[in-house]
């Protein structure tokens, strides 16, 4: 005999047991959002990531950053306005303004990635460097 435990909280947009986060663990509707608002999977932000990559070189970097900062002010990126996707504050379950978009397109994310590709070279010379001051290539292959 199988003893079910009782829904806690039944999602509003699937009816299964809601879970523990900010989004119902089996359909992804996020709460305190109206109904169908989930959050995107990896693999939707990941091709977002790459759309906008491939806008930023295609528009010449300067139509992208006309774009970005027409879209900022509906919590989005030229991809995510391509792809339908928003940034939300979850706080207020408010859709992104421009000062938010702005800090975390423009400041956040490059400064992100630049500290990202300078530790990252810092640590593999750190663990490759050897008093002869070979490089990690010869380290390993010259024995």
């Amino acid at each position: 005999m199988t003893i079910h435990s009782p829904i806690d909280r039944p999602c509003p947009n699937c009816g299964r047991d809601w879970g523990r986060g900010i989004a119902c663990q089996f359909c992804r509707q996020v709460t305190g959002l109206p109904q169908g608002v989930v959050i995107a999977s990896g693999a939707r932000r990941f091709g977002e990531y790459l759309l906008e990559g491939l806008l930023f070189l295609v528009t010449l970097i300067i139509g992208w950053l006309i774009w970005s900062l027409i879209v900022y002010k509906g919590g989005q990126t030229p991809a995510k306005q391509l792809l339908h996707m928003r940034c939300v504050k979850l706080r207020t379950e408010q859709k992104a303004k421009w000062g938010t978009m702005f800090l975390r397109e423009g400041i956040a994310k490059p400064v992100i990635g630049i500290l990202g590709a300078v530790t990252s070279g810092s640590s593999t010379s750190g663990f490759c460097g050897t008093r002869t001051r070979r490089n990690c290539g010869t380290r390993w292959s010259a024995r």
